[in-house]
């Protein structure tokens, strides 16, 4: 083979594999960028769930909270105790963006008074929410 032919060869070589190393570089970005958005979505399905866990126990905990502080409304330390409905703004106490109703019925069973007490809390901090209800029945 000549050399002008060699050369001409090696030319038209280089422009075909320049022309394939273009092709792989834009499949190679266009991957990364795939795998990339696949990732991040990812991470933020698995943060917005961990988020919610979090609210849903704060709501458990505000809903505790509610009939505890109802229970202490029904035996009062100090002076008499009242069996009603009450609302509770837990924001004071430690649980901010929750709140509690707590329903309160009474009834006699075999002669003695028997209180139940429903608290339903709710938390609604920043797009997410939670509710939970804790049901609870006091006797003397």
């Amino acid at each position: 083979m000549r050399p002008e032919q060699q050369a001409a060869n090696g030319q038209r070589l280089r422009q075909k594999v320049g022309g394939l190393g273009l092709v792989s570089a834009i499949a190679l970005i266009t991957l990364t960028a795939v795998l990339s958005i696949a990732i991040m979505r990812t991470v933020r399905t698995g943060s917005d769930s961990s988020v919610q866990a979090i609210v849903s126990f704060r709501a458990f905990l505000a809903a505790e909270s509610g009939a505890q502080l109802g229970a202490n409304r029904v035996y009062a330390p100090m002076g008499t105790g009242s069996c009603i409905n009450r609302s509770f703004d837990l924001a004071t106490l430690g649980l901010p963006s929750c709140n509690a109703e707590v329903a309160c019925r009474s009834e006699a069973v075999a002669g003695e008074s028997v209180y139940t007490l429903q608290s339903t809390a709710s938390c609604d901090p920043s797009g997410f929410s939670a509710t939970h209800s804790v049901v609870v029945r006091l006797s003397e």
